[in-house]
């Protein structure tokens, strides 16, 4: 993921303690550029950017 930009992180799920010390983890993970083909195959840079959900789900949503 670091080799994609300095911009990526991990979203913790911060119901337990584990999980956090889960998902900080791939921070330490080292990829050459040969392990990062196979990554873009199913990730491809940019497949998760922009709104999280559309505005006319949002629009449903009351607080």
């Amino acid at each position: 993921m670091q080799l994609q930009g300095d911009d990526v992180a991990p979203i913790p799920d911060t119901k337990h303690a584990h999980y956090v010390e889960e998902n900080v983890a791939p921070v330490d993970a080292t990829l050459t550029p040969e392990d990062v083909p196979p990554i873009e195959q199913v990730a491809p840079k940019g497949v998760a950017a922009g709104e999280q959900c559309a505005a006319a789900g949002i629009a449903t949503v009351t607080v």
